[in-house]
């Protein structure tokens, strides 16, 4: 899948969103899927 929007919306969907967002600082509490595994509700704060 991540071949077709790469080349029409330059879009990665297989992407690690959790993982990229605690390498970014920040410490998640909680993550939920809210469509399948694209859609994520994520719940944290920076990490001290």
């Amino acid at each position: 899948m991540s071949l077709i929007t790469e080349k029409l919306q330059g879009t990665y969907l297989d992407r690690n969103t959790v993982s990229n967002v605690e390498l970014a600082g920040f410490k998640i509490h909680s993550h939920k899927n809210i469509y399948l595994d694209i859609v994520k509700a994520l719940v944290g704060k920076p990490a001290a």
